[in-house]
């Protein structure tokens, strides 16, 4: 339960490194010793990419800001997953503090900021990252109030309805026609179809 509160509390903390938008992995020690299981809730790609059609144009590379690199995203299926075969808290309650944070604003920490005057280029090249990651074109400073009135709105959504507030409804089409804006290929079965899973992680013997 705290895991996924604080993960969703990053989502405003620490938005370069954390994001409804990412992946999520859990190594899960479920009696506190050495019995581990990994949890896999990173995205596919859209079920329409095919390597076939980037060589048809000449793409090689597939660079960050590229739509093609972009792929469903796999966090919240992980959280749902998570909760509901360890959690104990309602599936609700634990949206509340990211949900008050990203309404009312979260001081920037100094090594957030640093990163922050890195990316300005990258947040410049589009108008909705420029929005609202950046104030009048520059970056956020230490302790800037930062807030995000629009992924609050997505957590209540998520909170309310869980997995199928976020992969089905308005949060889905809202991303999908991002997508679609900067020539992606998605589509809403790509969302509707993203699930987590329990996987085996891998493990080795070093020196006994």
């Amino acid at each position: 339960d705290a895991a996924i509160a604080m993960n969703a509390v990053l989502c405003i903390g620490e938005p370069h490194m954390t994001g409804v938008g990412g992946d999520c992995f859990v190594m899960l020690s479920v009696d506190g010793g050495t019995n581990f299981k990994a949890l896999n809730g990173s995205g596919k790609s859209s079920s329409k990419a095919k390597a076939s059609n980037l060589r048809k144009k000449n793409i090689s590379v597939i660079s960050p800001e590229m739509p093609d690199a972009i792929t469903i995203p796999g966090a919240v299926a992980a959280w749902s997953l998570l909760h509901k075969e360890h959690g104990h808290m309602p599936w609700k309650e634990l949206f509340n503090p990211a949900i008050n944070y990203a309404q009312q604003g979260i001081n920037v920490h100094e090594r957030v900021a640093l990163d922050w005057k890195k990316n300005i280029q990258k947040l410049s090249l589009d108008s909705d990252t420029s929005k609202l990651f950046l104030k009048n074109g520059k970056p956020f400073q230490f302790m800037d109030n930062f807030k995000n009135k629009n992924l609050s709105e997505t957590f209540q959504t998520i909170a309310q309805e869980g997995h199928d507030g976020f992969y089905h409804g308005w949060v889905a089409i809202d991303m999908l026609n991002k997508l679609e804006s900067i020539g992606g290929n998605h589509n809403l079965n790509d969302f509707g179809n993203t699930t987590a899973e329990w996987v085996n992680p891998i493990s080795s013997d070093y020196r006994g």
